[in-house]
């Protein structure tokens, strides 16, 4: 069956070309209902040919079934280099969304490192070591929180897509996997003091606790997707090279008498920022960089400032 449909697809394909239609312009499609046979096909047609391949289980079926088959059939194939177009074939729910396909096509992709279109959000299962589910409950929040967020996000932080945030329950992984990531938590876990140590870049920049954590934490997801601050400062600086900065003083009214237009406030104390320097600068400020409290490597922009 495999030569059957190799065989039919080329010869399709050359009889459009020989009415005129330029190579360029056609795809290839062999799509097949069995995971083994429809990479068997792929194999064999890509080293007889040179026309673009499209890639896909056809019949997949629903819900696991077919994303786990789809992703078995299409991984393999675009792991060696095999295949320019994708498509998922799901059997959708009853008033279920057809746009499930295309975001389990996204992340096969994503998953090989071949297209970013989401922060990628690593996170344990659980184990003894765990003593609750908040982790869990965790984990699910800021993966729905970074998919509300992207539609903005993606407009205002270029390359936020390849951001890197675990979300670990205990301390055994949560550190190591931590560090790896551009934003990690780590989460206590059974017999462990109730804090959450919150990595950056791959250090240890504050430790969360009580019972905002998860509120905490996405506001640190807000600012970090702006990009790790010294890069930032460093970016508004070179880009905005007739920007004006004020290196903030400790005294809170000599900040007040030196802010007016002012563009950029770096390293400005929490308890000196205030509504008031807000008001004063209202028509030029874009950027506070705010300093003390365990956290002075975020940099603010102005419609997104914690107090």
């Amino acid at each position: 069956m495999c030569d059957v449909v190799i065989t039919s697809a080329l010869e399709n394909a050359r009889l459009a070309e020989s009415i005129g239609m330029s190579s360029n312009k056609i795809i290839i499609s062999c799509k097949l209902s069995k995971v083994n046979m429809l990479i068997d096909v792929y194999k064999k047609i890509s080293t007889m040919c040179d026309y673009a391949l499209h890639l896909g289980l056809t019949e997949a079926g629903s819900n696991e079934r077919g994303v786990v088959y789809s992703a078995c059939a299409i991984g393999p194939l675009l792991l060696d280099g095999i295949g320019d177009t994708i498509r998922v074939s799901l059997t959708t729910d009853i008033n279920g969304k057809r746009s499930k396909e295309v975001d389990v096509a996204k992340l096969i992709l994503q998953s090989l490192g071949i297209r970013y279109f989401l922060p990628d959000v690593t996170s344990c299962p659980g184990c003894g070591r765990t003593s609750s589910d908040y982790f869990q409950k965790l984990a699910f929040d800021i993966d729905q929180y970074i998919k509300e967020s992207m539609p903005v996000w993606k407009k205002k932080y270029s390359g936020v897509e390849n951001l890197k945030i675990s979300v670990m329950g205990c301390i055994v992984n949560g550190p190591g996997e931590s560090k790896h990531s551009d934003i990690g938590i780590s989460l206590p876990g059974r017999g462990e003091n109730p804090v959450a140590p919150v990595y950056i870049d791959g250090e240890k920049k504050l430790t969360l606790k009580g019972e905002h954590i998860t509120k905490d934490f996405k506001k640190i997801l807000i600012v970090s997707s702006a990009g790790l601050i010294s890069e930032k400062i460093n970016e508004l600086v070179k880009i905005h090279k007739n920007v004006d900065i004020k290196y903030c003083a400790d005294d809170k009214s000599s900040v007040i008498n030196n802010i007016n237009g002012i563009n950029a406030i770096i390293n400005c104390p929490r308890n000196i920022f205030s509504n008031e320097i807000l008001a004063k600068t209202k028509d030029t400020l874009e950027w506070v960089h705010i300093g003390g409290a365990g956290i002075e490597e975020y940099l603010f922009p102005v419609n997104q400032i914690l107090y």
